[in-house]
C-alpha cells in the first residue's frame, strides 16, 4: 500500500529499502522485483541507483545459482524414473 502523503519521488527509495530487507531475508526474487520497479521509476540522477543496480545484479546471480541445482535434481529424478 502506498502512503497517500508521500509523493511519487519517494517510491524508488521505499522500494529500494524493501528490496534490502527482502534480500537480507533471502528473498532475492522479491528484492529483484522491487529493485526493477525502483530503477524504472527513479530519475537518472537518483542517489541510490548504483547501489540498487549492484544489488539487482547480485540477486540475479543468486537466483541463477538457486535455480540451477534444482533443475539438475529434476533431471536426475527423470532419469531415475526412466530406469536409466
Amino acid at each position: 500500500r502506498r502512503d497517500p502523503t508521500l509523493g511519487p519521488e519517494a517510491l524508488p527509495d521505499a522500494l529500494s529499502s524493501r528490496a534490502d530487507l527482502r534480500a537480507s531475508r533471502g528473498d532475492c526474487a522479491g528484492a529483484a522485483a522491487d529493485l526493477r520497479e525502483a530503477l524504472s521509476t527513479a530519475p537518472l540522477d537518483w542517489p541510490r541507483r548504483a547501489e540498487s543496480e549492484r544489488l539487482l545484479r547480485s540477486c540475479g546471480t543468486s537466483d541463477r545459482k538457486a535455480v540451477a541445482p534444482s533443475r539438475e535434481r529434476e533431471g536426475e529424478k527423470s532419469v531415475l524414473k526412466r530406469g536409466g
